[in-house]
């Protein structure tokens, strides 16, 4: 390209953004469910009450709850399960 007898050269610059999260689950065991938003068995999380109190305490948790991302379920008499699956998507943007 050229302007007046000058020439342009154009620039690239690369920007990468990276982004760690952890999170921890404590009180908590693994074991295969049926996720009823999934519509199958999936590996889930079971938190202990203790647990389940500190994990939904996050605000992060609250917003995939809501938006419908996190997928978790109680059963009146047994423990609370985490959908690992969508835990995992959760983190991924």
């Amino acid at each position: 390209m050229t302007w007046q007898g000058h020439t342009m050269t154009a620039k690239t610059m690369r920007i990468t953004v990276e982004k760690e999260t952890i999170m921890l689950v404590r009180h908590a065991r693994a074991e295969q469910a049926w996720c009823p938003i999934c519509g199958k068995h999936v590996d889930v999380v079971t938190l202990a009450k203790e647990a389940l109190a500190e994990f939904l305490a996050s605000k992060d948790v609250q917003q995939w709850i809501a938006a419908g991302r996190l997928h978790v379920s109680r059963e009146p008499d047994g423990p609370s399960h985490v959908c690992l699956a969508s835990l995992l998507q959760c983190f991924e943007l």
